[in-house]
């Protein structure tokens, strides 16, 4: 197990003080890309080879229980996303929000889409596998479905999976695997990349014991590649931690716990942290319930060691993060109000903080997903009763 930092370090290092700038409440235009008549969820944002915004999502008809699962790429005329692309996906598939199925594209334009399925075993009721198909013509056609991972026992657990693009083009991914001891409870980070036949080879132990059930966080930045969980630490503590490769994913450093929360819980969460790499350095953010709950924004240097960690909203809850072309870090985060969820978004340039409401004419918001494109735009996408829906902001307009 891994040890805190020092008490010493703990209050040199304790929640910032920085300047921090409420703004306005930023209207914008709320576009809904889910069929209003099926129930929605599972909202995904990443990026394609021309580092355009993708949108992904899920449908569950009401009548039939059949699940379907789109994507669409974001238009530079109107910016909207339209010309829903149908993705097929087998029907014993999981969607849940901390492991939604998920894109990744090639620097090639190959298309690889990754999903957990649940599986029938008598003797665990977790079963599950990752499987993964390949489009190389835009989502027209598709390949047959594979398991991502090389244990293919129908009786193990592999789930939770995290895509990124890495340096060399290929895709990169990192999931939770089949416990070592499930008596023990935790289960161990994995690790692998597909070649150039996109097949996913270069399986890995990150670290050994992590929660059983928060999506993992993995960014990539040349060859810098990180992996970010929630830890488990002296048995019940739930902290956030990170592993890193200077190599392109070939090997990673022994994991280190960051966060600093102490939050001691006896099962999982289900909220895990979002990742954005810059040059040498690492932003971070994630949700605890400890004694200071709410979703807090970290940077780390080299060593990742935390330098910087401020909280962002007490009642806030599912936090990802993005950068700017300038640096800029922008956080989009649900705040809970009265069993409401609202739509919350964060600048921090340097060292100060600007906070904007975002006025929405939905009720509820929750797990929203961010992605910048071009300069200052914002692609932002969420889930609102069971509908999935999108805007893209000017992110130059918080300020």
């Amino acid at each position: 197990m891994r040890s805190y930092f020092s008490l010493i370090l703990l209050i040199i290092l304790s929640v910032s003080c920085n300047q921090s700038v409420k703004n306005e409440e930023l209207t914008f235009e709320a576009n809904r890309a889910s069929d209003s008549t099926q129930k929605a969820s599972c909202v995904y944002l990443t990026s394609d080879e021309s580092d355009m915004p993708v949108l992904s999502w899920c449908e569950t008809d009401r009548a039939t229980n059949s699940k379907s699962f789109y994507m669409s790429v974001l238009d530079k005329r109107n910016n909207q996303f339209s010309d829903r692309i149908k993705i097929p996906i087998e029907q014993n598939v999981n969607l849940h929000e901390e492991g939604m199925p998920k894109l990744a594209f090639k620097s090639d334009g190959t298309i690889i889409a990754i999903y957990e399925i649940q599986l029938k075993s008598e003797i665990n009721k977790f079963a599950s596998g990752i499987r993964y198909i390949v489009s190389k013509n835009k989502g027209i056609s598709w390949t047959e479905p594979a398991f991502l991972h090389s244990d293919t026992s129908h009786d193990n657990s592999h789930s939770f999976a995290a895509a990124t693009r890495l340096a060399d083009g290929e895709i990169g991914v990192a999931w939770l695997d089949q416990s070592f001891n499930p008596l023990a409870g935790g289960r161990p980070v994995m690790f692998a990349k597909t070649d150039r036949n996109n097949i996913f080879h270069n399986e890995q132990v990150v670290d050994s014991i992590a929660c059983e059930c928060c999506r993992i966080a993995l960014s990539s930045k040349g060859e810098r590649v990180a992996i970010a969980f929630r830890d488990i630490i002296n048995e019940s503590v739930r902290d956030i931690a990170i592993s890193c490769s200077n190599d392109t994913g070939k090997t990673f450093t022994p994991a280190v716990s960051f966060s600093n929360d102490n939050w001691a819980i006896e099962g999982c969460p289900h909220n895990g942290p979002s990742l954005a790499l810059s040059g040498n350095a690492t932003y971070a953010a994630w949700f605890t319930g400890s004694l200071n709950p709410g979703v807090y924004y970290g940077e780390l240097n080299e060593k990742q060691e935390i330098i910087h960690k401020e909280l962002l909203s007490s009642k806030g809850r599912f936090v990802q993060i993005c950068l700017l072309n300038d640096g800029s870090r922008v956080l989009v985060y649900n705040e809970l109000n009265q069993g409401k969820g609202k739509l919350k978004l964060t600048k921090i340039q340097k060292r100060k903080s600007f906070v904007t409401d975002l006025n929405l004419k939905e009720s509820s918001v929750s797990y929203p997903v961010i992605t910048s494109f071009n300069d200052n735009k914002l692609a932002i996408a969420w889930t609102s009763e069971e509908k999935v829906y999108y805007s893209v902001v000017d992110a130059s307009k918080i300020k």
